[in-house]
């Protein structure tokens, strides 16, 4: 007890005495901020996907550099986007084509162009269209078939046979 005592003690007159403090070193970042959504989370082939955001304190002569990479790490487009005055973007894509096949998770990526400031997100895209492989067991499958018939046809007459056999 003494010793936490102590121990409260001298926390208390390091604290007290000590003249740095974190907030001091705190720079805010003025620099442009960027932001990037979609209009859904999950397209289907032919589906449009609906991108936009928002760049802070941005020059609206720049550009918004878009990059879209499919799920196999193939890029699928990449685009130089207008910013309109207010400091909002927007692109459609057409979920169409040989790059828009394989189902799962598509990254986009923009970067403000004049500092390189950016953001990524995901979506998912699912290709219901796919061939879908139907795995064949072969021998396994008859094993567990024949399994299953003898639980079901001969295990229920041994158990009569030894509980009426008396």
């Amino acid at each position: 007890m003494q010793y936490f005592i102590f121990g409260l003690i001298l926390i208390f007159a390091l604290s007290t005495f000590s003249n740095e403090s974190f907030a001091q070193n705190y720079q805010p970042y003025d620099g442009p901020l960027i932001s990037l959504g979609t209009d859904k989370s999950i397209y289907n082939p032919g589906d449009t996907v609906g991108i936009f955001g928002f760049v802070k304190q941005a020059d609206n002569t720049s550009l918004i550099a878009i990059q879209i990479t499919g799920s196999n790490g193939h890029v699928i487009a990449t685009d130089n986007i207008p910013i309109s005055s207010d400091g909002t973007y927007s692109y459609k894509i057409k979920a169409t084509g040989d790059s828009w096949q394989t189902s799962g998770i598509y990254m986009i990526t923009v970067h403000y162009v004049p500092t390189n400031v950016g953001a990524d997100i995901t979506f998912k895209f699912v290709n219901n269209t796919q061939s879908q492989v139907v795995p064949e067991y072969g021998s396994v499958a008859y094993l567990v078939l024949a399994f299953g018939l003898i639980m079901i046809v001969v295990f229920p007459m041994k158990i009569k046979t030894i509980l009426f056999s008396k």
